[in-house]
């Protein structure tokens, strides 16, 4: 890996000292704190990439656990409306047998 740069020279802060770059053939090379650096960064994204995945799994596993649970109780939501309606219609097909047979209706005044 070379990166052509002017020949530059740096200051040591501490020391204020010059030190040049390293040169092969008018070509500066990386440092080795640049390439370490690097090297940290792509295992550290190594790892938050392996992370991710292993929290993925886990998340996909607990989205199908909670589906089963909707569609259970979908399941039961159904029963009950199923239930509710065949209940009603039961009581409104009563009213509105007992409203045709005016014997019925009488009857019904005179228990009340």
């Amino acid at each position: 890996m070379t990166i052509e740069e002017p020949d530059v020279r740096k200051v040591d802060e501490d020391a204020n000292t010059p030190r040049e770059t390293s040169k092969v053939k008018g070509q500066s090379l990386p440092s080795l704190w640049k390439i370490g650096e690097f090297l940290v960064n792509v295992l550290t994204l190594e790892r938050s990439v392996n992370t991710l995945k292993d929290r993925t799994k886990s998340l996909e596993s607990e989205v199908q656990r909670l589906q089963r649970q909707v569609d259970e109780q979908a399941g039961e939501l159904k029963v009950l409306v199923t239930f509710v309606h065949s209940s009603l219609r039961d009581q409104i097909e009563g009213r509105a047998e007992r409203g045709r047979h005016p014997d019925f209706r009488t009857a019904s005044i005179h228990a009340e």
